[in-house]
């Protein structure tokens, strides 16, 4: 599901994000900024999901954590997020995950926030 972020502040906001238990998964991102593409080369985006928000700095609580730092077409904004089978072995429930752009200048900016659930399937071989 391709994602379109305006920033700034006007975000659009993703829907829930729904995997199946052990499955590859990715999230497309394109990153526009005042109607154009932003270009996001040297920036880093982080994909982080928790079994509840916290305030810790560092993450440590985190069950997945992503940043990506090498984009698929960094000029036209664009992006991927990728989750692989291992990422998504976690206990089928519902998380939450967060998207955040850090800029080369230092900036950081939490571009969306959401429901990250793990489906049970019933192939497991």
């Amino acid at each position: 599901f391709p994602v379109t972020i305006l920033l700034p502040f006007g975000t659009i906001k993703m829907a829930n994000i729904e995997v199946a238990w052990g499955n590859d998964f990715d999230i497309p991102l394109t990153f526009y900024m005042n109607g154009s593409l932003l270009d996001i080369t040297n920036y880093v985006v982080r994909f982080s999901v928790k079994h509840v928000k916290d305030e810790d700095p560092l993450d440590a609580l985190a069950v997945i954590k992503k940043d990506v730092s090498s984009h698929i077409t960094p000029v036209s904004g664009y992006t991927i997020v990728h989750l692989t089978g291992s990422d998504t072995k976690l206990t089928p429930k519902s998380y939450s995950f967060d998207v955040k752009l850090f800029t080369p200048a230092g900036s950081n900016y939490t571009i969306d926030s959401g429901k990250f659930t793990i489906t049970q399937t019933i192939t497991n071989r």
